[in-house]
């Protein structure tokens, strides 16, 4: 191999060095800032009962619509046999559990 070569794998090794580590900063870094960000807007209510109980009757109705909407898809598309508001009814019952690195296009 000739020396540009060698210059082209060192230059090669040294970003992919500097991507990993700036990549594992990035991965502890963000969530913590994220955490700092939405504290300004949504408390913190893990240890006070009376605000989570009121957190969570604010949001069921909207979890309760949710549900129904699901539900309805899923049984539209069994009654007029079209497969795909079936399967979009499920997608949504089941798409908060999947691990979005299941999702990603591999390339």
């Amino acid at each position: 191999m000739s020396n540009y070569a060698y210059i082209r794998i060192l230059y090669a090794l040294i970003f992919s060095i500097l991507i990993t580590i700036a990549l594992f900063y990035l991965t502890l870094e963000i969530p913590y800032e994220l955490d700092k960000y939405l504290h300004n807007y949504y408390p913190d209510i893990f240890w006070e009962f009376g605000l989570r109980e009121k957190f969570l009757n604010t949001v069921r109705p909207y979890e309760y619509m949710s549900l129904a909407i699901v539900i309805i898809l899923i049984l539209l598309g069994f009654y007029l046999k079209k497969t795909y508001l079936s399967l979009l009814g499920l997608y949504l019952y089941i798409s908060p559990y999947l691990d979005t690195s299941l999702l990603q296009c591999s390339s």
